[in-house]
Protein backbone atom coordinates (compact mmCIF):
# COMPACT_ATOMS: atom_id res chain seq x y z
CA UNK A 1 0.00 0.00 0.00
CA UNK A 2 2.08 2.89 -1.26
CA UNK A 3 -0.65 5.40 -1.96
CA UNK A 4 0.33 9.02 -2.09
CA UNK A 5 -1.72 12.04 -1.18
CA UNK A 6 -1.36 15.27 -3.07
CA UNK A 7 -2.13 17.04 0.19
CA UNK A 8 -1.15 15.20 3.34
CA UNK A 9 -1.73 17.66 6.15
CA UNK A 10 -1.18 16.82 9.79
CA UNK A 11 -3.22 18.24 12.68
CA UNK A 12 -1.19 18.53 15.89
CA UNK A 13 -3.20 18.90 19.09
CA UNK A 14 -1.77 19.91 22.43
CA UNK A 15 -3.75 20.33 25.65
CA UNK A 16 -2.25 21.38 28.91
CA UNK A 17 -2.56 23.09 32.21
CA UNK A 18 -1.06 26.56 32.06
CA UNK A 19 -0.63 29.49 34.40
CA UNK A 20 -0.61 29.68 38.17
CA UNK A 21 -4.17 28.36 38.34
CA UNK A 22 -3.39 25.42 36.05
CA UNK A 23 -6.16 26.29 33.59
CA UNK A 24 -6.76 23.78 30.81
CA UNK A 25 -6.22 25.14 27.32
CA UNK A 26 -5.75 23.53 23.96
CA UNK A 27 -4.39 24.39 20.55
CA UNK A 28 -4.32 22.82 17.13
CA UNK A 29 -1.75 23.43 14.43
CA UNK A 30 -2.27 22.02 10.96
CA UNK A 31 0.93 21.64 8.95
CA UNK A 32 1.77 20.35 5.52
CA UNK A 33 3.87 17.20 5.09
CA UNK A 34 7.05 19.23 5.64
CA UNK A 35 5.70 20.57 8.99
CA UNK A 36 5.17 24.10 7.63
CA UNK A 37 2.23 25.77 9.44
CA UNK A 38 -1.07 26.18 7.59
CA UNK A 39 -3.62 26.94 10.31
CA UNK A 40 -3.59 27.59 14.05
CA UNK A 41 -6.49 27.67 16.50
CA UNK A 42 -6.63 27.64 20.28
CA UNK A 43 -9.22 27.60 23.03
CA UNK A 44 -9.98 29.84 25.93
CA UNK A 45 -9.30 28.42 29.37
CA UNK A 46 -11.69 25.56 30.13
CA UNK A 47 -12.85 24.99 33.68
CA UNK A 48 -14.84 22.00 34.79
CA UNK A 49 -18.11 22.62 36.58
CA UNK A 50 -18.73 21.02 39.97
CA UNK A 51 -21.10 18.54 38.31
CA UNK A 52 -18.52 17.64 35.63
CA UNK A 53 -15.93 17.02 38.34
CA UNK A 54 -18.34 14.57 39.98
CA UNK A 55 -19.32 12.86 36.73
CA UNK A 56 -15.82 12.51 35.26
CA UNK A 57 -14.11 11.65 38.56
CA UNK A 58 -10.53 10.53 38.01
CA UNK A 59 -10.98 10.74 34.22
CA UNK A 60 -11.72 14.48 34.45
CA UNK A 61 -8.65 15.78 32.64
CA UNK A 62 -8.91 13.23 29.82
CA UNK A 63 -12.66 13.75 29.43
CA UNK A 64 -12.47 17.54 29.45
CA UNK A 65 -9.50 17.66 27.07
CA UNK A 66 -11.28 15.45 24.55
CA UNK A 67 -14.88 16.68 24.88
CA UNK A 68 -14.32 20.40 25.50
CA UNK A 69 -10.99 21.06 23.82
CA UNK A 70 -9.84 18.57 21.17
CA UNK A 71 -13.18 17.83 19.48
CA UNK A 72 -14.26 21.50 19.25
CA UNK A 73 -10.83 22.42 17.83
CA UNK A 74 -11.16 19.71 15.17
CA UNK A 75 -14.71 20.82 14.33
CA UNK A 76 -13.63 24.45 13.85
CA UNK A 77 -10.52 23.90 11.78
CA UNK A 78 -10.92 24.89 8.12
CA UNK A 79 -7.95 23.00 6.68
CA UNK A 80 -8.36 19.33 5.83
CA UNK A 81 -5.98 16.87 7.48
CA UNK A 82 -5.06 13.22 7.01
CA UNK A 83 -3.56 12.51 10.43
CA UNK A 84 -3.93 13.79 13.99
CA UNK A 85 -0.85 13.82 16.23
CA UNK A 86 -1.52 14.36 19.94
CA UNK A 87 0.90 15.55 22.58
CA UNK A 88 -0.37 13.28 25.32
CA UNK A 89 -0.87 9.51 25.15
CA UNK A 90 -4.19 9.99 27.03
CA UNK A 91 -5.53 11.87 24.01
CA UNK A 92 -5.30 8.71 21.90
CA UNK A 93 -8.87 8.08 23.14
CA UNK A 94 -9.83 10.81 20.68
CA UNK A 95 -9.74 8.01 18.06
CA UNK A 96 -13.05 6.76 19.47
CA UNK A 97 -14.72 9.99 18.33
CA UNK A 98 -13.13 10.70 14.93
CA UNK A 99 -12.54 8.76 11.73
CA UNK A 100 -9.06 10.21 11.12
CA UNK A 101 -6.14 8.17 12.50
CA UNK A 102 -4.81 9.55 15.80
CA UNK A 103 -1.25 8.98 16.87
CA UNK A 104 1.21 9.82 19.59
CA UNK A 105 4.93 9.88 18.90
CA UNK A 106 6.57 7.53 21.38
CA UNK A 107 9.98 9.16 22.04
CA UNK A 108 11.36 6.05 23.73
CA UNK A 109 10.47 3.71 20.87
CA UNK A 110 11.14 6.48 18.28
CA UNK A 111 7.91 5.58 16.45
CA UNK A 112 4.26 6.53 16.20
CA UNK A 113 1.73 4.80 18.45
CA UNK A 114 -1.43 4.75 16.32
CA UNK A 115 -5.07 4.50 17.34
CA UNK A 116 -8.03 4.21 14.98
CA UNK A 117 -11.71 3.42 15.32
CA UNK A 118 -11.87 -0.32 15.92
CA UNK A 119 -8.08 -0.40 16.24
CA UNK A 120 -7.62 -3.06 13.53
CA UNK A 121 -3.92 -4.03 13.77
CA UNK A 122 -3.50 -4.83 10.06
CA UNK A 123 -5.20 -1.58 9.02
CA UNK A 124 -3.02 0.35 11.48
CA UNK A 125 0.13 -1.25 10.06
CA UNK A 126 -0.91 -0.22 6.53
CA UNK A 127 -1.74 3.28 7.76
CA UNK A 128 1.70 3.64 9.35
CA UNK A 129 3.27 2.66 6.02
CA UNK A 130 1.07 5.23 4.28
CA UNK A 131 2.04 7.90 6.80
CA UNK A 132 5.75 7.19 6.31
CA UNK A 133 5.32 7.26 2.52
CA UNK A 134 3.57 10.63 2.58
CA UNK A 135 5.57 12.60 5.11
CA UNK A 136 8.54 14.53 3.81
CA UNK A 137 11.95 13.33 5.00
CA UNK A 138 12.39 16.65 6.82
CA UNK A 139 9.09 16.27 8.70
CA UNK A 140 9.54 16.92 12.41
CA UNK A 141 7.38 14.47 14.34
CA UNK A 142 7.31 16.33 17.66
CA UNK A 143 8.62 19.85 17.00
CA UNK A 144 5.16 21.26 16.09
CA UNK A 145 3.90 20.06 19.49
CA UNK A 146 6.67 22.08 21.15
CA UNK A 147 5.47 25.09 19.15
CA UNK A 148 1.94 24.53 20.48
CA UNK A 149 3.14 24.41 24.09
CA UNK A 150 4.72 27.85 23.55
CA UNK A 151 1.47 29.09 21.96
CA UNK A 152 -0.54 27.94 24.99
CA UNK A 153 1.83 29.74 27.37
CA UNK A 154 1.83 32.87 25.22
CA UNK A 155 -1.97 33.02 25.04
CA UNK A 156 -2.23 32.43 28.78
CA UNK A 157 0.07 35.32 29.63
CA UNK A 158 -0.39 37.79 26.76
CA UNK A 159 -3.94 37.12 25.61
CA UNK A 160 -5.58 36.75 22.24
CA UNK A 161 -3.31 36.71 19.18
CA UNK A 162 -6.20 37.22 16.80
CA UNK A 163 -6.20 33.69 15.37
CA UNK A 164 -8.49 31.60 17.58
Amino acid sequence: MQESFEQFNVAFISCGEVGAEKELRGAILVTDKKSHPIELRYTEAVKASALEKLVYGITLKRGITIEKIALPLLQNIETSYSLIVVGDRGLLDLAKSVSTPVCFFDEEAREFALETLGNDEERNRRLLELIDANLDESFEKTEPLARLEKVLEYVQYYGDMGVS
